[in-house]
Formats: C-alpha cells, sequence, structure tokens
C-alpha cells in the first residue's frame, strides 16, 4: 500500500514501523499473541488503501 496510515492492523498492539510498495514492516513485540514466520494478520483498510491493493496488477484478488 506504501502508505501505512491506510492499513491498520486488526491487533491494536501491533505498530507499523514502515511501508513501502512492495514491504511492509511491523513491530509485534506488544502483542499478546505469538507471532510465526507465515501466520496471517489482518488488517482494516481505508478507503484509498482498498483502492490502491484493487488497483494494482501486482496484488492477486478473489472475490469472497
Amino acid at each position: 500500500v506504501a502508505d501505512a496510515d491506510l492499513i491498520i492492523p486488526e491487533d491494536e498492539n501491533i505498530k507499523i514501523v514502515g511501508a513501502s510498495s512492495d514491504m511492509l514492516v511491523l513491530d509485534i513485540e506488544k502483542s499478546t499473541k505469538n507471532y510465526h514466520i507465515g501466520d496471517l494478520i489482518p488488517f482494516k483498510l481505508k478507503y484509498m488503501g482498498a483502492l490502491r491493493l484493487l488497483n494494482s496488477e501486482y496484488i492477486t484478488k478473489k472475490v469472497v
């Protein structure tokens, strides 16, 4: 998404440290969940975040 203000982790104890068009850096140290490599972390999207993701040719979309 590139703009960390457009996505919000559902786990309120996760902090977004940085973001670019192909990378997202998260601080999970204060989270009560014990995350491991490969775990899925859900996010809420603001309108512009959803718009950027849905318009990206690099994102696979699956309507559920």
